[in-house]
């Protein structure tokens, strides 16, 4: 990108980047079957670990544990918003590019 802008600008004669492409390795079933596919919950290991962070956690640990798991916000968002990013008065909240939907 910078060098076809610098092409344009008749900065280079040439892009120096027109000829060149990334090598990708091609993987075998075999390869693809051995990698660890990530672990997410399940809907009742999900229900099991909230119930257990709201009868066993500590005080806010599942109202926490529910915010993350329903709205796909990161824990550093969660742990420290800022007000400005709310508009109270309305039906939905932007969030870093997220939209979060909330209950009329």
């Amino acid at each position: 990108m910078i060098f076809r802008k610098a092409l344009e600008m008749e900065m280079i004669k040439k892009d120096p980047t027109e000829i060149a492409y990334l090598k990708k390795d091609k993987k075998t079933i075999e390869q693809l079957e051995e990698e660890e596919i990530p672990k997410y919950l399940e809907k009742g290991e999900l229900a099991l670990f909230l119930n257990t962070a709201m009868h066993n956690g500590l005080e806010h640990y599942y109202l926490m544990f529910l915010i993350l798991s329903y709205t796909g916000i990161r824990v550093g968002e969660l742990v420290a918003p800022k007000m400005e990013r709310y508009q109270l008065r309305k039906p939905y909240n932007q969030h870093n590019q997220n939209l979060l939907q909330r209950d009329k």
